[in-house]
């Protein structure tokens, strides 16, 4: 069995399809998604409704607490403008949507405790887990065997005590100089994880991101992946 975790959507419809096209290619049928469908791009509802649709489960992450709050502190210049524009254009049925998901996903699957979250076990939404975190910290803390995580929009895979523990990147604003879609699949029979990635339209996406008003600085970073 096999599921694949997707992170940091970001309002981008054409990642977003990419990714899911490419996850349904591998006859993959668990979906997790850990937090922040929105923020940054232009098709925040378009975003929410195929993670609706879909019924894939899904925890809350910064850019939704924020929304659902109306609460930018903390926020760079570029977020906030985004965050305010989001606010301006979500449907009521999708902010009753987001307010729905949790700050933790806990999943048993073939007798694997998995544990999702947007930022950390130890700070749900707002921790940053970068490669160079002391993972020791988390695993101590926790009882699961998978961790899965997102928030970084960097990918990475370890093995901590016996845990594996899991950044799987972001679908639709990339942060390590790769401006292709990422996400994680992680075989549950030999606890091995594998990062992929998936070209998508990305002239598109931001052309798209141009028209709706939004900061340039957001379309442009997708084509360097920063």
């Amino acid at each position: 069995m096999k599921v694949a975790f997707i992170a940091d959507v970001h309002s981008n419809l054409e990642a977003l399809e990419a990714v899911l096209k490419a996850i349904d290619k591998l006859k993959i049928k668990k979906i997790f998604c850990l937090g922040d469908v929105i923020g940054y791009a232009s098709e925040p509802n378009k975003c929410l409704e195929i993670i609706k649709k879909r019924k894939i489960p899904c925890c809350i992450g910064n850019h939704e607490l924020a929304v659902i709050d109306q609460n930018v502190l903390g926020f760079n210049v570029y977020a906030t403008e985004a965050i305010e524009w989001t606010i301006s254009k979500i449907t009521k049925e999708n902010l009753d949507f987001i307010k729905s998901f949790p700050e933790k996903i806990k999943s048993v699957l073939d007798d694997i405790n998995i544990l999702m979250v947007h930022g950390s076990p130890l700070d749900p939404i707002n921790d940053y887990v970068f490669p160079d975190y002391p993972l020791e910290r988390i695993v101590d803390a926790i009882d699961s065997e998978v961790v899965s995580m997102g928030h970084t929009h960097v990918p990475f895979i370890k093995e901590v005590k016996g845990c594996s523990m899991i950044n799987c990147g972001s679908v639709g604003q990339p942060r390590d100089h790769n401006p292709d879609a990422c996400y994680v699949v992680f075989n549950i029979e030999n606890k091995n994880a594998r990062v992929f990635r998936v070209k998508y339209d990305v002239k598109t996406t931001v052309e798209k991101i141009i028209d709706s008003g939004l900061p340039p600085f957001l379309a442009q970073r997708l084509f360097l992946g920063i």
